[in-house]
């Protein structure tokens, strides 16, 4: 089937995709990240608002945006135009950060009781590209107002090897992240939708 993943960044869904028999294409809105996944995986990936892009009529099996939702102006205009780029019984899949995770509450009574580098974990938390946060009751509302039927909404684990942090920052987080995931607090909430 056809995938269209919005927020294409590294390439790598597309080329997993790819492998799996599906004809993946991408749209972002970063020009030098889109030129190292023409070098990489060979896949052109349109430059372009995915708002405002005209995609010629076309329609797709699969829409992707992982990483995505929390970086648009208008997460429901968003939803609702990866909808209408469905075919009818086409699939919706989202990952975004969950607001309503451990690593979170901790973090927020730490800056509460004015702890030491409290500030500088917040800045950390709370990143300027980061225009909306979900929890999982705003998060499902917003994907059926949007047009979606839930097929699968769940939890899972953040990977922090891709920031950089010394080690004395890292253990804690990772033990926060690990102990969030027992209660059902995870950071990432993850949705798959169906037209």
């Amino acid at each position: 089937g056809t995938l269209l993943d919005i927020g294409a960044g590294t390439g790598i869904l597309m080329h997993l995709a790819r492998e799996r028999g599906w004809q993946p294409e991408g749209i972002d809105i970063a020009p030098l990240t889109a030129e190292k996944v023409a070098r990489e995986f060979g896949f052109k990936i349109t430059i372009a608002p995915f708002e405002h892009h005209d995609f010629e009529g076309r329609r797709f099996d699969a829409v992707t945006m992982l990483d995505v939702l929390e970086h648009v102006v208008d997460p429901l205009a968003t939803l609702r135009r990866a909808y209408e780029l469905l075919r009818p019984g086409g699939g919706l899949a989202i990952a975004v950060p969950n607001q309503r995770c451990l690593l979170t509450a901790v973090v927020g009574m730490y800056a509460r009781v004015r702890g030491p580098a409290a500030n500088s974990l917040l800045l950390r938390l709370y990143v300027p590209p980061h225009l909306h946060y979900f929890t999982p009751p705003t998060l499902r509302r917003l994907v059926e107002k949007a047009g979606f039927r839930v097929a699968e909404f769940r939890q899972g684990a953040v990977y922090l090897g891709r920031y950089r942090m010394s080690l004395a920052m890292r253990l804690p987080l990772e033990m926060i992240l690990a102990a969030g995931a027992v209660v059902g607090m995870n950071a990432r909430l993850g949705v798959i939708a169906v037209k």
